[in-house]
């Protein structure tokens, strides 16, 4: 069969056609395919964070909780004076709670937790070597971070219950709540998160008469 040189010449043009067709329908499915591994990156990312932040709040909370529990003579938002009576805060409906908190330790020691807005951190004092547990003053730049830079945290409140009660068998309860973001990268890649924990007091004071 005779071809002639214009039917080769469209032939060879239909060639050259099909090839860019083929050429963009291959980099449409390479954008969607980096597209799909930009966002799982993404995502894995995101997850890497909530896990960092999991890891440490919840290991900074538990030891903050531990001591809490088995303290006595709760006062409420306080950062610096003598601490000489308990004190509640957020009691009321409606009341905000603090920011901080301090208590007597099971060793009789004075500490203190508080948030602090300029580092976005949970922060810990305690005071040793006092006469008796109240009289410490947290002033000076002994706070301790006690959560990691990967986990800001962006508001903390304190509310104390039954602190003050006069009844010898009331249960003092403190309510924790925290909120913040994980990740130190972008701000896609960061997660938010809210916390909240209820302590009540392991060992009431019991007046026997």
């Amino acid at each position: 069969m005779y071809y002639s040189k214009k039917n080769r010449k469209k032939e060879e043009g239909l060639i050259l056609l099909e090839m860019i067709v083929a050429i963009g329908i291959f980099l449409s499915v390479m954008t969607i395919a980096m597209g799909a591994l930009l966002t799982m990156y993404g995502v894995s990312k995101k997850s890497q964070s909530l896990k960092t932040v999991m890891d440490n709040l919840n290991f900074a909370v538990e030891s903050m909780a531990r001591e809490i529990v088995v303290g006595t003579d709760y006062h409420c938002d306080v950062d610096s004076g003598l601490i000489e009576d308990p004190q509640n805060c957020g009691a009321e409906i409606g009341e905000e709670g603090g920011t901080s908190i301090t208590f007597c330790s099971s060793n009789d020691e004075q500490i203190f937790y508080r948030f602090d807005p300029n580092s976005g951190s949970i922060q810990r004092y305690i005071e040793e070597g006092v006469e008796t547990c109240g009289s410490g003053n947290p002033s000076g730049n002994d706070w301790v971070s006690v959560t990691a830079e990967e986990v800001t945290i962006t508001g903390m409140n304190f509310y104390v219950t039954g602190a003050t009660d006069p009844e010898p068998e009331a249960q003092p309860l403190v309510l924790l709540t925290i909120e913040g973001e994980a990740g130190s990268g972008k701000e896609s890649e960061k997660s938010e998160f809210n916390l909240q924990v209820s302590l009540s007091q392991r060992s009431p004071k019991i007046v026997v008469n």
